[in-house]
């Protein structure tokens, strides 16, 4: 196939929602013609891992630094791959107040041979 028509025929396999024969024409597309912006472009449209993807939208700016789509799909793209997990808090363990012995930390210490009970001190 010509570059032309893996482009057309890349282009065509994204838009069906095929990303995986999209992928394959645009690979072969970029080792053809790989100065190719769109084909650089649309392979890191199809591109799962996000790393790829961020090497390919940064070709594509490497061509042409003026491509505006392919500054913000990189700049959202690396505002998610930088931003720090969300820390989730653990939840609290709740304190049932009509039922304060089941609520109460007991010592672990058991009582010694011949010392009484003590609930109080939970031995």
């Amino acid at each position: 196939m010509q570059p032309d028509e893996l482009l057309r025929e890349g282009i065509a396999a994204f838009q069906a929602g095929d990303r995986a024969t999209a992928h394959t024409y645009l690979t072969e597309l970029v080792a053809l013609e790989p100065n190719n912006e769109q084909g650089w472009y649309y392979l890191a449209a199809t591109e799962s891992d996000p790393i790829k993807r961020r090497e390919y939208l940064e070709r594509v700016l490497t061509l042409n630094p003026n491509n505006p789509k392919a500054r913000e799909v990189l700049d959202r793209l690396k505002a998610r791959i930088e931003e720090p997990e969300p820390v989730v808090a653990a939840e609290a363990p709740r304190i049932d107040a009509d039922a304060p012995n089941r609520n109460r930390i007991r010592e672990l210490r058991q009582p010694l041979p011949g010392e009484a009970r003590d609930p109080a001190q939970g031995y």
